[in-house]
């Protein structure tokens, strides 16, 4: 089954960066030049009919007792929709409400990130506040608490026993452990480290170090195979298994972030960010769409994997039946008349303003 999927991408502080130069990049590797199509600023329509093949709209179930919150935890599996701490079946159907609040054993007063595992019928949550992941089972049953590295910022499952774990990296100058890896995999039992990686090293830190806006790392799947961005290295990686497989290709920003050029001549007080950055990745068939931004401005610029070209994204052209945005979710109070009466008619589910969010499943070329 093809899956796409975006993981939430961070921000945070830290007191490294490193580019690759072209000059350096092997030519097996393709270069999306993200540069040059922002000087050009080409811009295309894509067609919908070249990314989805038709999108499916699942309206879930709303009860006073079970209200998903405006800015939820979401993760869809084959047969679950995991939303805001509840769990609805792929009908939308209201399944049961995972995870307990509290200050006492078992529970949390509020999470970084969540997951469902389906295969062990386990609900994961990344405590905000201390170093566990707490683990229940799916009646809600208290199993166990799993302890993770200090800096940790979002998780993914690479399989039914492995967590793929984000690290915040290099939150401030007096913490340089925090530069020591970008990833790591643990087991879901005990929590054992099963693989770290390390996208630069600390003996790497020079000139550039005082450097503060971070680079965006991107995880995501399509069509089985997952995918890294590695935002300092500015190469997206193959894994396997979570593990570091090949390179797939090399982002050149070029001038856009060139971090010597920021240091000589920035005021010291504007040097935190200065430079292009990823906010997302999305892949297709034909296309990894990329949005960027630079100096308050943002575009979205899209590389054709067939003839290794890129250009500005003017839009995309509704072609088939549906809504064919980015989002997995929409809100009922954010759609139009003729929206709620196509969802209606699609889903066979009566829609109100103030029910809980739709989720919408796209079928990608």
């Amino acid at each position: 089954m093809k899956t796409h999927y975006i993981i939430i991408l961070f921000t945070c502080l830290f007191i490294s960066c490193h580019s690759n130069s072209r000059n350096d990049l092997s030519p097996e590797i393709p270069v999306i030049d993200i540069a040059e199509a922002w000087d050009n600023n080409n811009k295309k329509v894509i067609n919908a009919s070249e990314l989805f093949s038709n999108v499916e709209y699942i309206p879930l179930e709303t009860n006073n007792k079970y209200l998903v919150d405006k800015i939820p935890n979401y993760h869809i599996t084959d047969n679950f929709i995991f939303m805001g701490g509840f769990l609805f079946n792929k009908k939308g159907d209201f399944v049961v409400k995972l995870g307990k609040t509290g200050q006492g054993p078992g529970e949390f007063i509020s999470v970084k990130d969540e997951l469902f595992n389906e295969d062990r019928k386990e609900f994961y949550a990344l405590d905000n506040y201390t170093n566990y992941i707490h683990v229940y089972d799916i009646n809600n049953h208290y199993l166990r608490s799993i302890p993770v590295p200090t800096f940790r910022n979002n998780f993914f499952l690479i399989d039914k026993d492995q967590l793929l774990i984000t690290n915040r990296r290099g939150l401030l100058s007096r913490t340089p452990e925090s530069c020591e890896y970008s990833y790591i995999i643990i087991g879901v039992e005990k929590g054992d480290t099963l693989y770290k990686h390390t996208s630069i090293s600390l003996s790497e830190l020079k000139e550039i170090k005082h450097i503060s806006g971070v680079p965006f790392d991107a995880f995501w799947t399509y069509n089985d195979t997952m995918s890294y961005y590695d935002g300092i290295r500015d190469t997206i990686y193959a894994l396997k298994k979570g593990r570091i497989d090949y390179p797939r290709y090399i982002v050149d920003f070029g001038k856009y972030k060139d971090f010597k050029e920021i240091k000589n001549t920035l005021p010291a007080d504007y040097k935190r960010g200065m430079y292009m950055k990823i906010i997302t990745i999305h892949e297709y068939k034909k296309y990894l769409k990329l949005n960027i931004t630079y100096n308050m401005e943002h575009k979205t610029i899209v590389y054709n994997k067939t003839n290794k070209s890129t250009f500005v994204l003017d839009n995309i052209q509704k072609d088939i039946d549906g809504i064919c945005g980015e989002g997995s979710y929409i809100w009922p109070g954010d759609l139009d008349k003729e929206q709620i009466n196509m969802i209606t008619s699609k889903s066979g589910k009566k829609i109100r303003e103030e029910d809980n969010p739709i989720i919408i499943i796209k079928k990608e070329r």
